[in-house]
């Protein structure tokens, strides 16, 4: 997965303080929303897979990294379909590069780089 694209942001959004906000949300936020992914898994618990999948695929979109949406969107629609199959894999897969992209969001933020 790509790290973290603060540029990428900027252009998309044109506004640094924004960039800034929507970094430290993804910090903050995606580790409960794994947790509650892989929880989900573990339990076999269809409904909450779907539930917890959409909103993680939700605080990613933003970010562009469309491989990690793909994930989150096929763990949606396992638990959807309520066939778990893969999903144990999948999400990993998924929890590796979101925390991939969260450290690399929080280095940016703690290094209190400047934009372009």
């Amino acid at each position: 997965m790509p790290p973290f694209d603060a540029v990428l942001l900027l252009q998309e959004y044109g506004d640094e303080g924004l960039v800034r906000d929507l970094a430290q949300l993804l910090v903050d936020t995606t580790p409960a929303q794994i947790d509650a992914v892989q929880a989900a898994v573990g339990a076999g618990d269809s409904a909450a897979l779907r539930a917890a999948a959409h909103k993680l695929r939700g605080s990613l979109v933003a970010f562009g990294v469309p491989e990690a949406v793909d994930a989150a969107r096929r763990l949606e629609t396992m638990g959807a379909t309520g066939d778990l199959a893969g999903a144990d894999a999948v999400s990993r897969e998924l929890a590796a590069g979101v925390q991939s992209l969260r450290e690399s969001a929080k280095a940016w933020l703690d290094s209190g780089a400047a934009l372009p």
